[in-house]
């Protein structure tokens, strides 16, 4: 699943931590590669996302 609005993003996924983490790694790349700057919470069990918490 992926939420997103014009300045934040939420994503859920069923990887495990490490996986995470590797894909993590992977957007966080791209978006360098590309000049674009990127900040990635990952592996949060609980978020607050836009007052709604999950």
């Amino acid at each position: 699943m992926l939420v997103c609005t014009e300045t934040t993003g939420l994503a859920v996924c069923k990887a495990t931590p490490r996986q995470t983490e590797n894909i993590k790694k992977e957007i966080c790349k791209i978006f360098a590669n590309n000049n674009l700057k990127i900040e990635i919470d990952a592996n949060k069990k609980i978020v607050n996302f836009l007052d709604v918490t999950s």
